[in-house]
């Protein structure tokens, strides 16, 4: 849990509500995850601001199985020393259709983040996170592991596309069909060097699966 007092309450408040819902708790109290039948997670953290100590950010996003698995086996290679990186759980840092958490209603707020200024006022603001966490957004995020869900939601996102594109190709490598997800990834640009190792990945994902 957080050390932090105001934290620690804010972070309680979460727990409980993630944890009614199925959530997972890992990281010490500041991160949850959901797991799907397929391995997809739905992912929410509390990251501290950089700027102050009693300043919080609440995450969630969609880690379907293959984007998980991309980061550990580039962790590997560019990392090879780093063993936490190479095992890393579910983040919304890495996930998709990411957003932060911030109630309409809540006090003393910017954008995105919440000022725990006192014990009383962050078990105030961590009520009305989890809230909104309980309904709507957990709810909307456990349609996204549904893949042909998350995938027509990334379909209609123009900027996206290459997202979707990348993930239909990382469900087939799951499959074990070299050949169809290389087809549906495309042509790579030789000299993006994201291109290749994502072309390289989905190659041995595909190998791993068969």
């Amino acid at each position: 849990m957080a050390r932090n007092p105001r934290k620690a309450a804010f972070c309680r408040i979460l727990s409980a509500t993630l944890t009614a819902h199925g959530f997972e708790e890992g990281d010490g109290g500041r991160a949850w995850w959901l797991r799907s039948e397929l391995g997809d997670y739905i992912a929410v953290n509390v990251q501290s601001s950089n700027n102050s100590a009693n300043v919080v950010y609440v995450n969630i996003a969609v880690v379907p199985k293959p984007q998980l698995e991309y980061n550990r086996w580039l962790a590997r290679r560019l990392w090879p020393d780093n063993e936490a990186a190479a095992h890393q759980g579910p983040d919304p840092s890495i996930g998709h259709l990411s957003e932060r958490v911030n109630p309409v209603d809540a006090p003393d707020t910017r954008p995105w983040d919440h000022a725990l200024h006192t014990v009383e006022l962050a078990r105030h603001i961590g009520a009305l996170v989890a809230r909104d966490l309980a309904d709507p957004i957990v709810p909307r995020f456990r349609r996204y592991l549904d893949r042909d869900m998350l995938l027509s939601t990334l379909d209609r996102m123009g900027a996206m596309a290459g997202v979707a594109r990348w993930l239909r190709a990382a469900f087939l490598a799951e499959t074990g069909d070299v050949e169809d997800a290389d087809r549906v990834y495309g042509p790579a640009d030789e000299d993006d060097e994201n291109q290749a190792r994502q072309r390289q990945f989905l190659r041995e994902y595909a190998l791993a699966h068969q």
